[in-house]
């Protein structure tokens, strides 16, 4: 008499094995999106924050504030470093950082000068509208990401789709390749006036 054996046999494995391979290869896109879409939109906050700190920094200074990732106190949003009259903050609780790259470089700069990477085409004419500007510039930012957070800010990114016009226009600006090889954006934050 043949004693019974308990178990899975080869082919039941397999299969169980294959069927969890295809809920996994379809779920993580799916996960992944999220992922990506919960960071814009956070990024998306912070800008207004940014922007909103970088105000209040003008008015009571009648400074723009700079601010270098690599040296977080010196704008003046978190500290009066550099002793200026009128400070009122902390107008950041705590410094900017890159959620999408967290060892990448952003910056808040004071861009002036007419034409160049640094002038915007705010209301989408073809003309550069403004060439003083606080921007907040962010590097390595996918053009994938870069598209979102424009058709979120601009409202363009799915007008002209197949097109590079979308980040000619408007409070956004990408560089996929940048003179030192890295991918950057530009976000129109004020007007210095």
């Amino acid at each position: 008499m043949r004693q019974r054996r308990t178990g899975f046999t080869l082919p039941e494995v397999i299969s169980v094995l294959a069927v969890i391979g295809v809920l996994v290869s379809i779920s993580t896109p799916m996960i992944l999106n999220v992922q990506r879409n919960t960071r814009i939109s956070s990024f998306v906050e912070n800008i207004y924050a940014w922007r909103t700190a970088a105000i209040s920094h003008y008015g009571d200074t009648g400074r723009m504030p700079l601010f270098d990732s690599a040296a977080p106190d010196a704008s003046g949003l978190i500290t009066n470093a550099s002793g200026l009259r009128g400070w009122a903050g902390p107008y950041l609780v705590e410094p900017l950082s890159n959620p999408f790259d967290g060892e990448a470089y952003i910056g808040l700069i004071v861009a002036s000068g007419p034409g160049g990477e640094f002038s915007f085409d705010l209301d989408g004419n073809g003309t550069m509208d403004i060439s003083d500007a606080l921007v907040l510039m962010v590097e390595n930012v996918s053009e994938r990401e870069a598209r979102k957070l424009s058709e979120i800010l601009d409202g363009d990114a799915e007008q002209v789709v197949g097109s590079g016009a979308w980040f000619a226009r408007g409070r956004v600006k990408w560089r996929g390749v940048a003179s030192n090889d890295r991918r950057y954006l530009l976000i129109h934050l004020a007007n210095p006036s």
